[in-house]
């Protein structure tokens, strides 16, 4: 099985979901995640089936967009974007480090 890294960094998210996006889900198929901090928050809503264009909206009408806010309410931000089953879908794909 091959693997990717996602390191962390808040800029780099939205990068990450991006790419992600832009990419083919089949061709990631084979391949286990490992991820921190903003790396594994985007690999998580990427297999999640989280489409950008959602989180991209969701920033957009984010009434309080400054890193504090966003830091300091990274729970319910998750909670609002992440399906119920995130556990399921990421399992035995995703490995937070």
């Amino acid at each position: 099985m091959k693997t990717i890294l996602f390191h962390g960094s808040g800029f780099l998210f939205f990068w990450y979901i991006g790419f992600l996006n832009g990419l083919e889900k089949n061709l990631l198929k084979e391949y286990n995640f490992y991820g921190y901090s903003g790396g594994a928050i985007a690999i998580s809503m990427f297999l999640s089936g989280v489409k950008s264009e959602d989180i991209v909206n969701y920033f957009i009408n984010y009434k309080k967009y400054n890193l504090i806010d966003i830091l300091n309410n990274n729970y319910d931000i998750l909670f609002d974007l992440l399906p119920d089953n995130c556990h399921k879908l990421c399992n035995d794909k995703l490995n937070i480090i």
